[in-house]
């Protein structure tokens, strides 16, 4: 439904709001950091817990959004229940990610406040991408929050390798929006339009002929997709990831790992269940291809990592290959598979990111690199021990934890859309990705080389934390209706 102008601005209020509060604190911080009377104060500890004091904010304002289906300003956003759960799920994210990070910025002497400020620039810009219902909003709201990852990424500015990464992934960002206008122009050049709902309705007043002989519509899409696949590093999309990942800093890092992934899929289901779904059998094939190609590319990738970072983004690299691979069904069972995978893969990456900031190699001061420093962790912390057992178990497929079922989910609907070579190709690939994990507990468990080289300095708020979702991740069997039941509606709601 259509609403009047006053109205929408009532509808898009916690963007709003966000706005107008980033403002807020960028002249606060610019103003008082500057200042000689209070001797140029350094404030990431302060502007932190006032930007998790407006997350908090926004997750009452999004929560109470009375607006539900509402298309505002001319056709551009979308405001809908799919949307405002995405929302909620990168506003808990990123409240976590701000707290669990806040003393490794102090630690690392990152105390730029610009860090905050960037921070929130960026949720602004997934905010922006989530709600996005034309390719041109799209397209501003991927360049809004790429911009913010730029610097980011080269925040640690004396440090080469943290400018290495963010020089690589300006280039190769650049690269991939091309390849996203270069679709969307193809697209508005012969349908004149870039709005989905009209595009929808475009494609579908064609017979499946029209387009055997003019495929310029689908290759523009296919841009599009391949221009959104960069930005997710699924294979074979994936070779600046490594790289910028591994010479980010580690609370950048964090944050590139799930906050913006999020959206990004958001956005890739929503077109794939709009304009995309007249084409959606030779998309399926790509997706498909693509998706194995990840998988392949992320289980043997990470069986070479000696890095602890370069292992994490090969290991994401194959996660996504699942979750895609779920989104090719194009099915109700086989969406709700893919955010299900998303959630819970999430949750694990919060524990992982939680505990590795904490932990110290005793002779240096400096966090750990080499998978090889986690050894003998199990015999000084038994409680980190045990956490990362679980996390790399459920990441694995292990029942009874939570990741065996978002991957059950995902093999279930490959089957019942009659991907059976498919589903059996990525269930022996991912029984090999065992292995790697299997090698970690190892490395953690049976490995006693470190007991005099690392000790562990677990914060409060990290250790709150990393057992809260331990504890999801475990029990998830018992209870698990909660998170089903939402992303079942909000599943839903695409489809009507």
């Amino acid at each position: 439904m259509t609403f009047s102008f006053n109205i929408e601005w009532l509808a898009f209020l916690p963007e709003c709001f966000l706005t107008v509060i980033l403002h807020i604190l960028l002249v606060y911080a610019v103003i008082y950091s500057s200042s000689f009377r209070h001797n140029f104060p350094i404030l990431i500890k302060n502007l932190s817990w006032l930007s998790i004091q407006t997350f908090l904010f926004m997750f009452c304002l999004v929560s109470n959004n009375i607006f539900h289906n509402a298309i505002i300003f001319n056709n551009f956003i979308i405001v809908d229940f799919f949307s405002s759960l995405i929302k909620l799920t990168i506003i808990i994210l990123n409240l976590i990610l701000l707290m669990i990070v806040l003393i490794y910025n102090q630690i690392e002497k990152l105390n730029n406040f610009e860090y905050v400020i960037l921070n929130i620039f960026a949720c602004l810009g997934i905010f922006f991408l989530i709600s996005a219902y034309d390719l041109i909003s799209i397209f501003l709201a991927l360049e809004l929050q790429s911009f913010c990852f730029y610097i980011l990424c080269c925040f640690k500015r004396q440090s080469e390798f943290s400018v290495e990464a963010g020089l690589k992934y300006f280039i190769l960002g650049a690269f991939s929006s091309g390849f996203f206008l270069f679709g969307c122009s193809f697209i508005y050049g012969f349908t004149g339009t870039t709005n989905l709902e009209k595009l929808f309705l475009f494609f579908n007043s064609f017979s499946n002929d029209f387009f055997s002989f003019d495929i310029a519509c689908f290759i523009g899409l296919m841009f599009v997709l391949v221009g959104l696949m960069f930005k997710v590093s699924l294979a074979p999309f994936h070779v600046w990831a490594p790289d910028v990942f591994e010479g980010s800093p580690f609370s950048v890092t964090a944050f590139f790992s799930f906050v913006p992934k999020i959206a990004i899929c958001s956005v890739f289901i929503r077109l794939i269940l709009s304009i995309c779904y007249v084409f959606f059998v030779p998309f399926q094939e790509f997706i498909i291809i693509c998706s194995l190609c990840s998988i392949f590319v992320g289980v043997f990738g990470a069986l070479f990592q000696k890095k602890i970072k370069r292992f994490l983004v090969y290991s994401s690299i194959s996660h996504f290959g699942f979750i895609f691979l779920g989104i090719s069904c194009g099915s109700f069972e086989g969406i709700f598979a893919s955010l299900f995978y998303l959630i819970v893969y999430m949750f694990t990456l919060i524990v992982i990111f939680s505990l590795l900031l904490n932990i110290k190699v005793k002779k240096t001061g400096q966090k750990l690199k080499y998978l090889s420093d986690l050894s003998s962790i199990f015999y000084l912390n038994n409680f980190l021990g045990v956490s990362f057992l679980i996390v790399f178990f459920s990441m694995s497929g292990i029942p009874p934890f939570a990741g065996f079922f978002s991957k059950f989910f995902i093999f279930l609907n490959t089957i019942n859309n009659d991907l059976i070579i498919v589903s059996l190709f990525a269930i022996l690939v991912s029984g090999l990705g065992c292995f790697y994990y299997i090698r970690l507990v190892k490395i953690m468990f049976f490995e006693a080389s470190n007991l005099d080289y690392i000790f562990i300095d677990l914060k409060k708020e990290n250790s709150l934390i990393s057992s809260f979702f331990i504890i999801f991740i475990t029990f998830f069997l018992t209870s698990p209706n909660f998170v089903v039941i939402i992303l079942y509606n909000s599943v839903l709601e695409l489809f009507l």
